[in-house]
């Protein structure tokens, strides 16, 4: 979420900032809905549960959602971290 974040301020300082580099960060910012307030996230979390949750999230990440290639991998690691 941090490249998304410092993608919004560069834009919205304009000119000021000549040039930055994220690295090993989504560079899809335009995901409508995608902040929430924590107290909305944990409302979603007990809600949904941790793997509707953890879907929820992962999708956002990729361009293809779930039929992105390497999706299946982040679900593997959500439901069996390191």
């Amino acid at each position: 979420m941090g490249g998304m974040i410092v993608q919004e301020m560069t834009k919205l300082v304009g000119g000021k900032i000549l040039k930055f580099i994220c690295y090993g960060t989504g560079s899809r910012g335009n995901t409508p809905g995608r902040f929430e307030t924590i107290d909305q996230s944990r409302e979603k979390l007990k809600i949904n549960g941790l793997d509707v949750t953890a879907n929820r999230i992962a999708e956002t990440w990729f361009i293809d959602g779930e039929k992105a290639n390497y999706f299946i991998y982040v679900m593997k690691l959500a439901n069996n971290p390191l």
